[in-house]
């Protein structure tokens, strides 16, 4: 798995079709978050006003899985200034960070990385989280 080697940190887990379809879920393997998108900046899912406003109402304890957002940017509908006028519209105290450091606060403050699950009980897991999208 993705998680076993030693470069990979993360990985930021997108469904087809609908990138943030696993809602900002965050499961932990070797030590390491698989994270799901939070939302969408893509049209005919969010605008750039939408996405801040459901940004800005999100958890801002570092401690909380829901205060961490990964967002799915769709290339095709959204510009560079959607972006930046999404991130104007961020009221103080939410932040834009690189991926590097998005990983490294949740590893950090989200959930002890000793709590490891075995390989068996990851493939429930993801495939009941799996299941649980489609139903």
């Amino acid at each position: 798995f993705l998680t076993s080697q030693s470069n990979v940190s993360a990985v930021f887990l997108y469904m087809f079709s609908n990138y943030s379809s696993l809602n900002g879920s965050i499961r932990w393997f070797n030590k390491k978050p698989i994270i799901g998108g939070r939302q969408n900046l893509w049209q005919g899912f969010n605008t750039p006003e939408q996405l801040a406003a459901k940004l800005n109402s999100y958890s801002r304890d570092p401690t909380s899985p829901d205060s961490y957002s990964l967002i799915p940017v769709h290339v095709w509908s959204m510009t560079y200034d959607d972006i930046v006028k999404c991130v104007s519209f961020l009221d103080n105290g939410v932040e834009v960070v690189l991926p590097e450091e998005f990983v490294d606060r949740i590893t950090r403050s989200v959930q002890d990385p000793d709590l490891a699950v075995t390989w068996s009980e990851y493939l429930i897991d993801f495939l009941v989280w799996t299941l649980d999208l489609f139903s």
